[in-house]
């Protein structure tokens, strides 16, 4: 058995190059240890999420708009890289509306859409809600170097306002 292979001589310097002997299939790449009990490894850099809502020809973190009416998200990666800011980031941004300010309760999905140079795309509209309050969350997949990030639960709220009745005979 040989312990190495491509045995080399470099002529005119005495040198011997050489590598050591793999078996068949291995590779020269390890593999990361486990990380210890209670750790976890983190590529990239912290990121965050930048979000506003629009809807009814409003935007902002609070939206007020009449049933039936379409509503969307849009979120935009924040955080530093390498001194460049997370403007690179790539990725995709989902999001989600949910009936308490805790984000426990899901009321509807809107979709998902791509991150390009820290921008995710505006969700999918959403216009079946019922009256009452709903609190929407962003979520960034996150890439090789910015962290995935979730947008904090209760900052943007979309209140569908219930259709007034007034008693009225039709």
């Amino acid at each position: 058995m040989s312990w190495f292979s491509s045995i080399a001589p470099t002529f005119n310097s005495g040198t011997v190059n050489f590598s050591p002997a793999l078996a068949p299939g291995a590779s020269t790449y390890f593999s990361l240890e486990s990380p210890p009990t209670g750790k976890t490894i983190t590529v990239g850099t912290p990121s965050s999420l930048t979000t506003v809502l629009s809807g009814g020809g409003q935007t902002g973190a609070t939206v007020t708009v009449a049933a039936g009416t379409p509503v969307t998200d849009a979120a935009t990666v924040g955080g530093t890289v390498g001194g460049t800011g997370a403007g690179s980031a790539s990725g995709e941004v989902t999001y989600a509306i949910y009936k308490d300010p805790a984000c426990t309760a899901l009321a509807a999905q809107a979709g998902g859409a791509p991150v390009t140079n820290g921008v995710g795309g505006p969700s999918t509209p959403v216009a079946t809600l019922a009256g009452g309050t709903y609190y929407w969350l962003a979520s960034y997949s996150g890439d090789i170097n910015n962290q995935a990030a979730v947008s904090a639960c209760g900052t943007e709220r979309l209140i569908v306002a219930k259709k007034a009745s007034l008693g009225l005979p039709s």
